[in-house]
């Protein structure tokens, strides 16, 4: 179900944090909705398009909710400080590891690379949050 959200507000009046998340929001809805019109049987037969599928709903869910709810108390701003830190620290671990793994050269460098990628990806979304 492809759920849409409308700013009316002229783009000077709306602060650039929620301008990033409306166009993200509406990129996603159009992904979704068109996934679910034109790809219903792969997204039925395909478990990685439904995984897919599955990640852009709760994407926009968490994109709708920030975007109105009310501004964070400082007590959850921190506690999402405090995760952010945590995640960061962690990617910083699999970083070293993917190097151990490099240096070890077991594995083909193509699937350390993309492994990186990956944690070059999640590190990305953290950081716009």
């Amino acid at each position: 179900m492809a759920r849409t959200f409308d700013l009316k507000s002229p783009p000077g009046e709306i602060p650039d944090e929620e301008q990033e998340s409306a166009v993200l929001l509406r990129l996603k809805s159009v992904t979704l909705a068109n996934l679910q019109d034109e790809f219903a049987d792969e997204i039925k037969n395909n478990e990685l398009v439904s995984h897919y599928k599955s990640v852009l709903e709760k994407d926009i869910d968490l994109t709708i909710d920030r975007l109105t709810s009310s501004e964070m108390d400082e007590m959850e701003r921190q506690k999402f400080e405090t995760y952010k830190k945590i995640r960061f620290a962690l990617f910083d671990i699999q970083r070293n590891e993917l190097a151990k793994l490099r240096s070890e050269k077991i594995y083909d460098e193509d699937e350390i690379r993309k492994q990186q990628a990956n944690i070059d990806l999640e590190e990305m979304r953290l950081k716009r949050l």
